[in-house]
């Protein structure tokens, strides 16, 4: 029994039907159904939108071929409404249905369910059909004309055209607008006894195509229907209990109908019949045979003109399924390929599936289908299509084409294969990270390619191709009779054995083993062999039955000839393996033990040609292969006489891979016999390197293994470990590389590879520091890290210690070092690089760096970093330095006067310029107050610390250029700004970073500009000149008030310095010593004078006057000019006002804008 359901959302969107009459007056209840096309079209994924027109309506005026006649006929013909699905009848259950409130003539309104008493009044209204009528196959039913019958409910013609929409696509018809109409024949009661003899269906007027019958809801039992065409036989069960089921059955004419006895019960049935009215195809079971009379007269003219495309590509529908050939199409699109391959088939036209792979970018919406379940809101803009063709294949699936080339509209149907597809479900979404919102869809539907009879592929893949040749070669059995006509295409397969020598071969050898003709055997394989060598034995199994057939003497000449026409030793001694194992499982004991004996001296051959050892073979799998004969010593005999240094390497590398072998054989004899050819070289540098660049390890590994297998000999590694050194040729950038990707990893190698007494050896020694040599002339030159690359110098630092700390290595590092060492100052931060990680901050150093030994480098290390000119000018540098060479007390290490050195570099003989004392020396000083406590060395810095100071003081007094001009300069004061708008705070951003004289804010409209005026003149000094334009505002400060602006801005930093007078005062003397009071009373500076006010009310301050402070004398301050002060807001010896002024001697750390300040230190007078 069949059961189906219609969708709910395919039952969308019908119109009313309306009443039509025939030509003998009788009034028959039917409708078009003109929405048929519409509503399948969005249920069935667009199946039937290309009626009269291609799925996206292209139109013929797009055609540009020199003759598109053929494309133009083509998609006319195949968008046609064929009926290619071969269904005949179909079913339909439904559970409540419409009530039609079914009306008859002269008996009124009848009750569904059906009741008894509603059948016999039925009955009295009806016609039965007599038993004994021979003309009438329904037997014992009672009719009612359709005349005679109405329905009441409007509802019910939806329910009939939703119902005939279902059948007319279960029945495979397409394409149904404005062609259907349906016709009430009559009303049937079937009652116990009634049963319809088996009959053919014929239509009952002109264009009656189908029958329907609608089972309204009543109970009955037996009555089991059968519908019969070609063979086939279908079965519906349409009895019930259930008296809510409505049943519909469809059932095309020209099919045979019976039905059994109804045994219990009622059946009242309503019976339409399906009319076509314009199709120029009439709907039937199958159009198969006149699709193939009219596509076969399209292609006739196409075939003989030469003006026209290779192929042409039809769009098809998406495939079910991830399958090849026609098991992935959809069940219309596959009767649809396979009709037009038999169609086109003996013009020599080729068919092939392929899948379309359309890719859609653009800015789409997250999520859509989801929530609104709307494909065409996926899309917000699309911004590029692309479409390609991919896995082409033949329609049993069979690969032509991994990819296809295609002209968009020429060798397309439709024109533009991609145009509306963003409509249908996408195959996968990817979001992109960089761009909100952008998004590129995968979309995919199948497709039927067509290939002219002249193209390469119809010559391969088409019904007149080898390949059909051999399908029909291969269907030979013992029961088929032998004909001329078999020889022939033998013949022919032979004679094309070129195209494709396996399948020929198989097709024919198929042939052979069913007539038992070992000549036929013998032509085949001999054709082939001499075309595609030993792959045409690739059927072992095969191979076997011929040697049992025909026996191995006549057999082992084909192999012969194979293996006489095939270059590679690996293939050929793969073959005599196989064979050999084959032959063993499954050949009685005597031939197996014959082949094994030939394919013995097979491979013998083959291991002795000088062939065999050339570069293009590989060593591992001829070794392994050569093992399974037990010819491993001849073969190892052979690579060293004949083969080259790359190929002795290679196969050194197999043995040492190998446990087994590695112990079998003298790998030495063949690395020395590699080395002798000069194997071994520094290996290439690209000029144009990159940090990320590993090309060097091909030749370094070959180092690592003639270091591996020549261990023994200390001349022959030191011959190699020489060859590494010869980089004369190298560019600076390739010998950064080499030092880093090839020598440091070739002296870690050696470290672990050779022991002590190989590492002291004579002709050892001198290599291994010419490599550390090259490692320390070449360290990387990038520093700090750059984006996207590793930190190439803290990788070298940490890789070369590593190796340097291996047993024996460090005298010959140490060596090199001392050597190189003015070459790396080139490089300080090598230099630093090498401090930290030789010794780290702590106290104490976990590891063999923490040893005295490898610590002994250090002062020589600290003396060249701090001779480096930029780290004399970097605090930080300074103060590492100076830290790590107070460190080396604690680990026992004698600084050699490190200490003594870096002091007299970092202070001058003289006295500090300017930059210099404000770059370098004044940030050193909380370095050093740090490093004081930490290590208790006051003592230490306070020469530092005094002559530091002292030239502070002495610059603090030297005023700017035009002192008399700066005295009456009123300073910009920005804290009482009485805006925070977006244009303010551009402005207040501006003005507060000051980097030249001028400034000018823009992009204002006139009511920003009248705002930024009114502000501007409320809050800006005299000093500061501006000036409006269009929509921009152009602020300016003369040369002297800017020269005043960088004077504070460079002084105003200078109480960071200042960190070591937080320290107790007795700390403070001894650091400061003979010059205590000098410095102290330098430091206090003069008092600011109060400030005024301009006329609009501004915060304004003026260069300050030097005059004797109270408790001072005067002798003290005479010998130091007074120095303009700063801000009071960033000096920390400034008073913020008179009543907090500072008394004689008294300094503070933090500002007055505190309650109260929060440490006080007193300085004696």
């Amino acid at each position: 029994m069949e059961h189906s359901r219609v969708p709910r959302a395919a039952l969308t969107n019908s119109r009313s039907f309306y009443l039509t009459s025939d030509g003998s007056g009788k009034s028959d209840t039917s409708y078009c159904a003109q929405d048929l096309c519409n509503e399948d079209s969005d249920s069935e994924g667009s199946e039937d939108s290309r009626d009269g027109g291609s799925e996206y309506g292209d139109s013929a005026d797009e055609d540009s071929l020199v003759n598109p006649m053929y494309r133009r006929d083509l998609k006319s013909l195949l968008s046609k409404d064929w009926n290619l699905s071969n269904v005949f009848a179909s079913e339909k259950h439904c559970y409540h249905a419409t009530n039609p409130i079914l009306v008859i003539r002269d008996v009124g309104v009848v009750g569904l369910p059906l009741s008894v008493r509603d059948v016999n009044a039925v009955k009295g209204a009806a016609v039965r059909s007599n038993s004994g009528e021979a003309e009438s196959h329904w037997q014992g039913v009672w009719e009612i004309d359709a005349s005679t019958i109405s329905f009441e409910n409007p509802a019910w013609s939806q329910y009939l055209k939703e119902s005939v929409q279902h059948a007319c696509r279960s029945l495979g018809i397409r394409g149904t607008t404005g062609r259907i109409r349906v016709a009430l024949r009559k009303l049937l009661l079937l009652s116990s006894d009634s049963w319809v003899a088996p009959h053919m269906v014929i239509p009952a007027t002109g264009g009656h195509f189908a029958t329907v019958h609608i089972m309204l809801p009543s109970r009955s039992s037996g009555g089991l229907i059968r519908i019969k065409h070609g063979g086939e036989c279908k079965e519906y069960a349409c009895g019930t209990r259930d008296m809510s089921r409505t049943t519909t059955l469809a059932w095309y004419t020209g099919v045979m109908f019976e039905m059994d006895r109804v045994t219990d019960g009622h059946r009242m049935v309503l019976q339409y019949h399906l009319i076509d009215r314009t199709s120029s195809i009439p709907p039937a079971i199958s159009h198969e045979v006149l699709f193939t009379e009219k596509i076969h007269s399209l292609l006739v003219p196409w075939k003989a003109d030469s003006a026209v495309p290779e192929k042409l590509v039809y769009l098809l529908h998406p495939q079910t399924q991830d399958h090849n050939g026609l098991c992935g199409l959809q069940l219309h699109d596959a009767r649809l390929a396979s009709l037009l391959d038999t169609a086109v088939g003996q013009l020599g036209f080729c068919i092939g599936i392929a899948t379309v792979v359309f890719k859609i970018t653009g800015r789409g919406f997250p999520d859509c289908q989801d929530v609104h379940d709307d494909v065409t809101r996926q899309w917000k803009e699309i911004l590029s299509r692309k479409t390609t063709i991919h896995d082409v294949t033949t329609l049993d699936g069979t690969a032509i084409s991994s990819q296809l080339e295609f002209i968009k509209g020429d060798e397309t149907i439709p024109w533009d294969l991609c145009k509306g597809i963003e409509r249908e479900e996408c195959k996968s979404t990817s979001w992109s990270l960089n761009v909100r919102a952008r998004c590129e869809r995968r979309y995919e539907r199948a497709a039927l390619i067509i290939w002219h009879p002249t193209t390469e592929v119809a010559r391969l893949f088409g019904p007149h191709s080898l390949l059909a040749t051999c399908k029909s070669l291969s269907k030979i059995t013992l029961d088929t009779p032998k004909e001329d006509a078999h020889d022939a295409l033998i013949t022919d397969a032979i004679s094309r054995c070129s195209d494709n020598p396996t399948a020929m071969v198989d097709a024919v050898c198929h042939v052979a083993f069913v007539w038992n003709d070992m000549s036929l055997w013998d032509r085949a394989i001999t054709a082939a062999a001499e075309v595609a060598g030993i792959s045409v034995f690739a059927d072992l199994d095969k191979l076997c039955t011929a040697i049992s057939k025909f026996g191995l003497e006549h057999v082992q000449t084909k192999l012969q000839i194979g293996l006489k026409h095939e270059r590679g030793a690996v293939a050929k001694l793969q073959l005599l393996v196989e064979l050999d194992q084959r032959a063993s499982s499954s050949c009685p004991a005597d031939i197996a033990a014959a082949v094994s004996s030939w394919a013995k001296v097979q491979a013998k051959d083959i291991i002795g040609s000088p062939e065999t050892m050339s570069s293009s073979e590989q060593p591992t799998t001829l070794l392994l292969l050569v093992l399974k004969f037990g010819m491993q010593n001849l073969f190892i005999h052979q690579a060293i006489s004949l083969a080259d240094s790359q190929y002795l390497i290679e196969l050194t590398k197999v043995i040492l891979a190998t446990p087994t072998l590695e112990d079998a054989y003298d790998v030495y004899t063949l690395a020395a016999a590699a080395l002798r050819t000069s194997a071994v070289c520094a290996p290439p540098i690209s000029q144009t390197w990159l940090l990320n660049d590993v090309s060097p390890q091909g030749s370094l590994e070959n180092a690592k293994l003639f270091l591996r297998c020549l261990r023994k000999t200390p001349e022959l590694c030191s011959t190699v470990l020489h060859k590494m050194t010869a980089v004369s040729a190298y560019g600076l950038s390739q010998l950064h590389a080499y030092a880093l990707r090839a020598v440091i990893p070739l002296l870690s190698h050696v470290g672990e590879t050779f022991d002590g007494n190989l590492l002291s050896h004579p002709p050892i020694v001198p290599a291994i520091r010419a490599l550390f040599d090259i490692s320390l002339q070449n360290p990387p030159y990038i520093f700090p890290p750059v984006l996207g690359f590793d930190n190439e110098v803290e990788i070298y630092v940490t890789a070369l210690l590593r190796v340097a700390y291996k047993n024996g290595f460090w005298d010959a590092f140490q060596s090199s070092f001392d050597r190189n060492a003015e070459r790396l100052s080139a490089n300080p931060s090598v230099l630093q690089t090498f401090l930290i990680k030789l010794m780290p901050a702590g106290a104490q150093a976990d590891g063999p760096n923490s040893q005295t030994h490898f610590l002994a480098i250090v002062p020589k290390l600290l003396m060249t970093y701090i001779g480096c000119q930029e780290v004399r000018e970097d605090a930080g540098r300074i103060a590492l330095v100076i830290d790590r060479c107070l460190l080396l007390s604690r680990f026992g290490v004698e600084d050699r006067g490190a200490l003594h050195h870096v002091l007299a570099e970092v202070l001058p003989s003289t006295d500090p310029s300017d930059d210099y004392l404000h770059n370098t020396l004044l940030p050193l000083l909380p370095e050093l107050t740090v490093l004081a406590a930490k290590h208790n060395s006051y003592d230490t810095f306070a020469p530092i610390f005094q002559t530091t100071l002292l030239a502070w003081i002495k610059l603090l007094n030297r005023l700017p250029p035009h002192r008399s001009r700066l005295e009456d300069l009123r300073l910009i004061d920005l804290s009482n700004w009485s805006c925070s708008c977006d244009d303010c705070q551009r402005l207040l951003m501006l003005l507060k970073g000051f980097v030249s004289g001028k400034t000018t804010l823009r992009r204002l409209t006139a009511s920003k500009l009248a705002h930024i005026r009114a502000l501007c003149k409320k809050h800006l000094p005299q000093g500061v000149q501006y000036v409006d334009q269009a929509d921009f505002i152009e602020f300016s400060i003369s040369n002297d008030g800017y020269t005043l602006l960088v004077w504070k801005a460079k002084f105003a930093k200078r109480d960071q310095a200042l960190t070591i007078l937080k320290q107790e005062d007795a700390v403070i003397r001894r650091v400061l010593g003979p010059h205590y009071d000098t410095i102290m009373a330098g430091l206090k500076g003069p008092v600011a004078e109060p400030s005024c006010q301009n006329e609009a009310g501004n915060s304004l301050q003026y260069g300050t006057r030097s005059r004797p402070r109270p408790g001072l004398p005067p002798s003290t301050l005479a010998s130091v000019p007074a120095p303009i002060s700063a801000s009071t807001s960033t000096s920390i010896l400034a008073p913020a006002s008179a009543s907090s002024a500072l008394e004689a001697g008294e300094i503070r750390d933090e500002d007055d804008s505190g309650p109260r300040p929060v440490k006080r230190q007193k300085v004696a007078q």
